[in-house]
């Protein structure tokens, strides 16, 4: 195929060791994408459509339905609202790295040559090799006093979950606060753990409502003790991941809700920061990790 006419030529499917997602894109669809003569858009269906959804499902873009009261795979070969504010929230990171991506929830050349260098090789997720590209680094300030063990990046509407060694280990779509309920940046400390008996005796208590935070709540503080007023916490409403709509916590699809859980502890540091480029997330000097 002809690459698209930019500065830096948009490389072929299956190519170069550095684009291991690119493998992932070999339908006939994307030559025409990627030579700029169409576009993938909210209506299309097929096999490429799917080849998409899953590279932004092994991204932790929002890519899953709910059945059931049970999280099942969201990638179905139509494109739709979910996909259309995935690929929206995958652009703004991509951004980040290219200009010429932009956020538009349409799938067009840019979009495509940064899907071949962000998305992980088939059949793999993000941080399964390691640390994913343009993850945030886990300290606070540069201080490694202050290791994180999450990070939420609101802006492309991600949390990234790390292990005590400071290896990446998950990502997970979310939603947050809407305009008037904004989830408030800063570094905050998890302050209790509620599992899904107490999550739905919460709900009940505040909002009448059992099923308002999900399976689990993790309660955040500020760093300094005090009260933030923001959880981290499960949904049942999958069809708004990805989005600005809840109350100023932080919402996630159950099932992701639940590692984040069970690997945190009372104390752990979670940094709510406004992207992956937020300046407060710097690596110590080397040598004082």
């Amino acid at each position: 195929p002809t690459p698209t006419p930019t500065p830096t030529p948009t490389p072929t499917p299956g190519s170069g060791s550095a684009q291991p997602g690119a493998a992932r894109f070999s339908d006939s669809t994307f030559a025409s994408i990627q030579a700029g003569r169409t576009t993938m858009a909210s209506g299309a269906r097929g096999d490429a459509v799917k080849a998409v959804q899953q590279a932004l499902l092994d991204m932790g873009f929002p890519m899953m339905a709910l059945k059931n009261d049970v999280g099942v795979s969201g990638v179905d070969g139509a494109y739709g609202g979910q996909t259309t504010t995935a690929v929206r929230n995958f652009q703004i990171h991509a951004s980040k790295r290219d200009p010429n991506v932009r956020v538009t929830g349409v799938v067009d050349a840019a979009t495509l040559k940064a899907l071949f260098t962000l998305s992980p090789a088939p059949g793999a997720k993000a941080w399964d090799l390691g640390q994913p590209n343009h993850a945030p680094a886990p300290f606070f300030d540069g201080n490694s006093q202050q290791r994180l063990r999450v990070v939420v990046a609101q802006d492309e509407h991600r949390t990234f979950l790390y292990d005590r060694q400071g290896a990446c280990i998950g990502i997970y779509p979310n939603a947050q606060g809407s305009q008037g309920n904004s989830t408030e940046p800063g570094l905050k400390r998890v302050r209790t753990r509620l599992d899904e008996g107490s999550a739905k005796a919460t709900g009940v208590n505040l909002w009448g409502d059992s099923r308002a935070f999900g399976q689990r709540i993790v309660d955040l503080s500020w760093v300094d003790g005090r009260s933030s007023g923001e959880e981290l916490h499960g949904t049942y409403d999958y069809r708004n991941m990805g989005k600005d709509v809840s109350h100023g916590c932080v919402r996630h699809y159950n099932e992701d809700i639940v590692q984040i859980f069970n690997s945190l502890a009372v104390g752990d540091l979670v940094a709510i920061s406004p992207g992956v480029d937020d300046r407060h997330l710097a690596a110590p000097p080397a040598g004082r990790v």
